[in-house]
C-alpha cells in the first residue's frame, strides 16, 4: 500500500468515498488511515476538511486533534452549533426569563471566543469558512426523533402546554461588544463566515453578527439569514433592524461578497397595512446598505423590505449630490425585495376589475383559534388570522421609484456586469440587467393574473405583453444612459411574462 502513488490512492478513495455516501453513510473513513502513512494523509484530507462541532466536548476533541500544521492545512470548513443551555418539560410552557437569556448569551459569547482562540495562531494564508448557529437540547427545531416530535406537537395542540419555537420568539442571542483579545483574539485565518440566525436555529441579534465578523480580519465573504419580523414587539423589531443597520460599517473592509438574507412575511391579511419602519421617513437599514456596498464585488439580498434608498439618497427632483455615491467594484447585484415598503405601504393594489368578493381566502387561522379560546400571547396575530389576497396590480410609482434609484447607482457601478430586482410574492416580477461581449440587455418581467395561464404562442405573448406593467419614460432614459455608459451602445430592451 505505501508503494501506491497519492493520484492512486486519491482515485481509490473516490470510490470508496462515494459508495460510503450512497450505500454506508455510516461507516467511517478513519480506519483507512491506518494502512500506511499516505492513505494517512489522504484520508486526512478528507476527515479533516469539514468540521461539525455540537457540543464543549467535540471543541476540545477538534483542538487536540489538529494541532500540526498538516491536519491545519487539511480544513476547509467549520460548522459550529453553539449548545444552549437546557430546560425542562415545564419550561416549555414559558418564554424564555430574562435570567436564561444572559446566561444564553454568555454561553454564545464564550463558545465562539474558544473557538477563535483555537484559530487565533492558524496560519493567516489558510482559507476556511466558518458556520454559525445555535440551539439549545430543549428547542424543537433541535429533535432528531420523529416520534418525541410527534409528541412535542400534540402537547403544543393546547398553546399553552408547549410553545414550541414561540418559546423564545422575542429572545435574541448576543455576542458580548466588550470582549477582550484575550477572550476572543482576532483569527486572520477565516475568510468566509455564515451565520443562521432565523429559520434554522435560534434566533441571533442581527448586529452581533458583525461584532463577530470583526474579529475576522481576512474576512472576505458573508453570508447572513436574520429575523425582522417580530409580529407582536414592533419596537424591538425597530431597535434590532437600526441596531444592525447603524454598526454595519465594523465589517472588515476585506469583505467582498455579502449575502443577507433578513426576512420578513408582510400580513397574510392583505387589508392590513405593514408597519412603518422610517425614521423621518427614510429607512435607515436600505441607506445604510448603500453607503456598505459601495466597498463590495458582489451584493445579494433577499426576503428583506428594503427602499429606493438602497440605491440612492432620498432627493428631491432635480437635486444634485455634492458627493455622490460610487461603487468601484461592484459587479453583480441581487435584491430580491418583499411585496411592501418600508414606510408601510404594499408594492401591490386590487385589479380594477375586482370586487372585494373576489379575493381569495385560502388559509383560514382563526379556526379552533376563537376568541377567549386561549391568551392572546400565543394567538396567531391578528393580520394573520385570515389569508385575504387581492393585491395582483403592480402600483407603477411605487416600482418606477425603485427601478429609477437602482439605475441612477448602476451610473456609477463602472465594473457592473449583471443587476436583477425581483419581488418576493404570489405576483412575480422583475428587473434584469446584464452586459455581455459588448452589448447589454434590459429584460422586464411580470406576471398578469387576470389573462390566465402562460401562453406558449410568442405572438399571442406579444399581444398580451402591451397590457402588463412598462415603467416611466424617465426610468428607460436612465437605463438608456446605463447601457451607453457601460457598452457605448443603446441597450436592447425586452418585456416578458412572467416564466417566458
Amino acid at each position: 500500500m505505501e508503494s501506491l502513488p497519492p493520484e492512486l490512492i486519491s482515485r481509490i478513495l473516490v470510490y470508496i468515498i462515494d459508495g460510503r455516501l450512497r450505500s454506508h453513510p455510516g461507516i467511517s473513513l478513519a480506519p483507512y488511515a491506518t494502512l500506511s502513512r499516505r492513505w494517512q494523509a489522504q484520508i486526512e484530507r478528507c476527515t479533516f476538511s469539514y468540521i461539525y462541532i455540537t457540543t464543549p466536548r467535540r471543541l476540545e476533541e477538534f483542538e487536540r486533534l489538529l494541532w500540526t500544521p498538516r491536519r491545519r492545512s487539511c480544513v476547509r470548513f467549520i460548522q459550529l452549533v453553539v449548545e444552549l443551555e437546557s430546560y425542562d418539560e415545564k419550561a416549555r410552557a414559558h418564554f424564555e426569563t430574562d435570567e436564561e437569556r444572559q446566561r444564553n448569551d454568555e454561553i454564545f459569547t464564550t463558545t465562539i471566543g474558544s473557538l477563535f482562540k483555537i484559530l487565533s495562531d492558524w496560519p493567516a494564508n489558510l482559507d476556511i469558512g466558518v458556520d454559525i448557529k445555535a440551539q439549545s437540547p430543549g428547542d424543537y427545531l433541535a429533535l432528531k426523533d420523529p416520534k418525541e416530535r410527534r409528541q412535542r406537537k400534540r402537547a403544543a395542540a393546547e398553546r399553552v402546554n408547549d410553545l414550541l419555537n414561540k418559546r423564545y420568539e422575542r429572545s435574541y442571542l448576543k455576542f458580548s461588544r466588550t470582549t477582550t483579545e484575550t477572550e476572543c483574539p482576532v483569527v486572520p485565518a477565516v475568510t468566509g463566515l455564515s451565520i443562521w440566525g432565523a429559520a434554522k436555529g435560534r434566533l441571533i441579534e442581527p448586529a452581533s453578527s458583525v461584532f463577530i465578523a470583526s474579529k475576522l480580519p481576512r474576512l472576505n465573504r458573508v453570508d447572513l439569514e436574520m429575523q425582522d419580523d417580530c409580529r407582536r414587539d414592533e419596537q424591538l423589531r425597530q431597535l434590532l433592524r437600526s441596531d444592525f443597520a447603524r454598526n454595519l460599517d465594523l465589517f472588515p473592509g476585506s469583505v467582498q461578497r455579502f449575502g443577507l438574507r433578513f426576512f420578513h412575511a408582510p400580513p397574510r391579511n392583505q387589508n392590513y397595512l405593514p408597519p412603518d419602519i422610517t425614521e423621518d421617513g427614510v429607512d435607515i437599514l436600505s441607506s445604510q446598505l448603500r453607503t456598505f456596498s459601495q466597498r463590495l464585488e458582489r451584493l445579494e439580498i433577499n426576503d428583506s423590505v428594503v427602499g429606493p434608498e438602497l440605491f440612492w439618497p432620498s432627493t428631491l427632483p432635480g437635486d444634485n449630490l455634492v458627493n455622490p455615491p460610487f461603487w468601484p467594484l461592484l459587479i453583480e447585484v441581487s435584491v430580491k425585495y418583499m411585496e411592501i415598503t418600508p414606510s408601510g405601504e404594499w408594492l401591490l393594489d386590487r385589479d380594477p376589475g375586482e370586487t372585494p368578493e373576489d379575493s381569495t381566502d385560502d388559509f383560514d387561522a382563526t379556526f379552533g383559534d376563537e376568541e377567549d379560546s386561549y391568551p392572546e400571547y400565543v394567538r396567531i396575530p391578528l393580520q394573520d388570522r385570515k389569508s385575504k389576497f387581492f393585491r395582483t396590480r403592480i402600483i407603477a410609482g411605487h416600482i418606477d421609484r425603485l427601478y429609477a434609484s437602482a439605475g441612477r447607482a448602476a451610473l456609477r457601478m463602472p465594473k457592473l456586469r449583471w443587476m436583477t430586482l425581483q419581488n418576493v410574492g404570489p405576483v412575480h416580477y422583475s428587473l434584469e440587467y446584464e452586459v455581455q461581449a459588448g452589448l447589454s440587455k434590459l429584460t422586464w418581467r411580470n406576471q398578469d393574473l387576470t389573462d390566465g395561464p402562460y401562453e406558449p404562442d410568442a405572438l399571442v405573448r406579444r399581444e398580451k405583453a402591451k397590457s402588463l406593467y412598462q415603467p416611466d419614460e424617465e426610468v428607460f432614459e436612465i437605463w438608456r444612459n446605463v447601457a451607453i455608459q457601460h457598452t457605448g451602445r443603446d441597450v436592447e430592451i425586452e418585456f416578458k411574462e412572467w416564466g417566458c
